[in-house]
């Protein structure tokens, strides 16, 4: 069952996303607006705004 969303900044060389997730912890905990890298195996499922 999925429990966030973010969006997809950019698909890496090495294989994985970059996405920016809000209302997830970051650097020390914090709460908030967050830049983070994740594996394709996290995904399950995407749209498309060009589709």
């Amino acid at each position: 069952m999925a429990d966030h969303v973010g969006l997809v900044k950019r698909v890496n060389e090495n294989g994985t996303l970059t996405t920016i997730e809000g209302n997830t912890s970051g650097p020390g905990g914090q709460q908030g607006v967050w830049e983070k890298t994740h594996s394709w195996d996290l995904v399950m499922g995407f749209g498309s705004p060009l589709s």
